[in-house]
């Protein structure tokens, strides 16, 4: 069976799109699962689970370990029939995320969806395996409930967090902004998505603009 985590944060932000994108799974066979948190461990051995969300992922790897995690982002490669838009060639900043740093494939995988719709994408010295952003997420203490659904993962992600005021998360926002100006950012994790748009960058969720046909 293949099962779709929708995210929690993707669906709030993007209600529209995310709506699209169910009813486009659904009209092939995909299941829609509900929050990661609660329904995590309810995948069966073989199952294959798709994911949008950086945090998902980590949950399901945890509770479900038998089930195979894949993203939204190589999994729509490999759909002949998905409507891809024309982005005319534009240059789009690819950004990615710490929380991903060991994910090849996703990583990858965004940028080949970013060629897809013919676009151009363009690098940060910050990325791939030594990547170092994730919006503010790691700028204030982890969430009680995100740590519970995926403890192992966060016990070691936890190392990587700084606390920071207010003031020093919109600087340092800010200041990465001002890395990708004038282009548009492409982010592919919820939590970088919202940093960008904090600094002021000109900022869209990878899964928003693919979906932008449906």
């Amino acid at each position: 069976m293949i099962w779709y985590l929708p995210s929690c944060a993707f669906t709030r932000r993007h209600p529209e799109t995310s709506e699209r994108f169910c009813t486009w799974l659904k009209d092939r066979g995909v299941g829609i699962a509900g929050c990661c948190k609660e329904h995590g461990g309810e995948f069966a051995p073989g199952d294959t689970v798709l994911y949008n969300c950086v945090s998902c992922v980590l949950s399901v790897e945890e509770q479900s370990p038998g089930a195979r995690p894949l993203s939204v982002y190589e999994y729509l490669l490999d759909q002949d029939d998905f409507p891809w838009p024309d982005l005319n060639g534009e240059e789009i900043v690819i950004q990615d995320c710490l929380r991903a740093r060991s994910r090849t494939a996703l990583q990858a995988a965004a940028r080949e969806d970013l060629k897809r719709m013919n676009a151009r994408p363009v690098e940060l010295a910050d990325r791939g395996a030594s990547c170092t952003f994730d919006g503010v997420f790691l700028m204030k203490p982890l969430p009680e409930r995100t740590i519970h659904a995926a403890p192992h993962a966060y016990g070691e992600i936890a190392n990587f967090v700084t606390l920071r005021s207010e003031d020093e998360q919109e600087r340092l926002m800010r200041e990465h902004a001002a890395l990708i100006a004038p282009r548009r950012a492409a982010a592919y994790c919820n939590s970088c998505f919202a940093g960008l748009l904090k600094g002021g960058a000109n900022a869209v969720h990878l899964l928003d603009l693919i979906c932008s046909r449906l």
